[in-house]
């Protein structure tokens, strides 16, 4: 799926159309980012060769913005602040879980997502999952892609985050920009995954 998004994007078009525009680093940026987002998160989890093409897509336009053409990961890290395509999807997912969760998100999305703390059974045996405004992960019955569905896979990556970006009172615009130092990290730096550790499941 990834490969068939790629194809169908070609640098030539948006360098045209550029060109005859002042800023063509930030129409160039827009456009990438923008196209490289569509539809993304179905490639979650999955395995690294899948959101490659997408990766690549990335780099090209990095070095198109730039017009550069050696190594593109220190431009897309120190210059750009471009989040890799696999913590962009992260990225994604998390702002969607906090949309349901302040209830900006559609009811069907809604109703995927639920903290501890509202399940009365469960906040006894999770003390300080509860004060940490974590997420319960509902239990799957396969390893193919019931754990790539959005209410585990939102509630897992939620869990991940640290317990000031998940209190009620952040507005959007605080949450975002807590959240892509977080991802930023996880891109070049740590490369984490989410910890199991922190995957809470009901059932």
């Amino acid at each position: 799926m990834s490969a068939g998004i790629s194809s169908r994007i070609k640098p030539r078009h948006i360098n045209n159309a550029s060109s005859a525009i002042g800023s063509q680093k930030a129409l160039k940026s827009v456009f990438w980012t923008s196209r490289v987002d569509y539809c993304n998160s179905v490639l979650f989890q999955t395995a690294a060769v899948n959101p490659s093409p997408l990766q690549l897509v990335m780099n090209a336009a990095a070095r198109l913005v730039v017009k550069k053409s050696d190594s593109i990961t220190p431009t897309l890290r120190d210059t750009l602040h471009w989040l890799l395509v696999r913590e962009r999807i992260d990225f994604k997912l998390c702002l969607v879980v906090y949309k349901c969760l302040h209830q900006l998100a559609a009811l069907y999305l809604e109703s995927m997502i639920f903290t501890i703390s509202a399940v009365s059974t469960r906040r006894h045996l999770y003390g300080r999952q509860v004060m940490q405004g974590d997420l319960v992960v509902p239990r799957t019955r396969t390893v193919g892609f019931d754990p790539r569905s959005f209410s585990v896979a939102g509630s897992s990556l939620w869990n991940t985050l640290p317990s000031d970006m998940k209190q009620s009172s952040l507005f959007i615009a605080q949450f975002c920009s807590q959240l892509k130092p977080v991802m930023f990290v996880r891109s070049f730096y740590a490369r984490a995954q989410p910890s199991q550790s922190w995957i809470i499941r009901l059932g």
